[in-house]
């Protein structure tokens, strides 16, 4: 299949796997005190770039949140008839701090009467008083906690949008770095997941001079 059609494919598959379970809020470029209204959409998914608000598909109120999902590198072994494409996702969100009506998500790691590490998970709703706003630096969660659940679901499946996740090359996630270093763009926070896709390449595509080696 073409390259186009492989990055629209996830990008159809990331918005209704991992977008759809996911809320988060939408920025307020003049706002970001108690005067800002609090609202929260399920974040877009874009390919390859991620538009400005001014070139935003239709239905799409914003840039962020969002994934903007795009084909870092690839490579065809016509020998065996694979295509093998490394995917990057990179994950967008919007917090000045918190706000009225925010919930707060605390993971705790134990380990149970048999030695087991267990995840506890506890949610807790921030004080729901229109006055309340609280600013920090502590956005970066809110980045952090869409790759978790991106990852969750990603880990556990076998394909996506029809091409096959190698699980046996594994997947990584990073802040977004420039220069080796994370730059600061409060209160707007990105990170990136990277994994790699298959698929089969149709005979039709196998070039004549290698038939004596397969």
């Amino acid at each position: 299949m073409a390259i186009v059609t492989t990055i629209d494919a996830v990008r159809d598959w990331v918005e209704k796997e991992i977008c759809s379970k996911v809320q988060l809020k939408v920025p307020d470029n003049d706002v970001v005190d108690e005067g800002y209204s609090f609202a929260l959409v399920h974040p877009a998914a874009f390919s390859m770039y991620t538009p400005t608000n001014d070139k935003l598909p239709e239905g799409v109120e914003s840039s962020i949140p969002s994934i903007t999902i795009r084909i870092t590198d690839g490579e065809d072994t016509l020998t065996k008839g694979i295509r093998e494409m490394k995917v990057t996702l990179l994950f967008a969100a919007w917090s000045p701090g918190l706000h009225a009506g925010d919930y707060i998500e605390t993971v705790k790691v134990e380990r149970d009467d048999n030695g087991v590490l267990r995840q506890l998970t506890s949610v807790k709703k921030y004080p729901e008083n229109a006055q309340v706003f609280n600013m920090d630096a502590e956005g970066w969660r809110d980045a952090w906690n869409f790759v978790d659940t991106a990852v969750r679901i990603i880990e556990n499946v076998e394909y996506l949008g029809g091409y096959r996740f190698m699980k046996e090359r594994g997947l990584k996630f990073a802040p977004v770095a420039s220069q080796e270093a994370t730059p600061e763009y409060w209160p707007f926070w990105f990170a990136n997941v990277e994994f790699y896709i298959s698929e089969a390449i149709g005979t039709e595509r196998k070039h004549v001079l290698y038939d004596n080696l397969l």
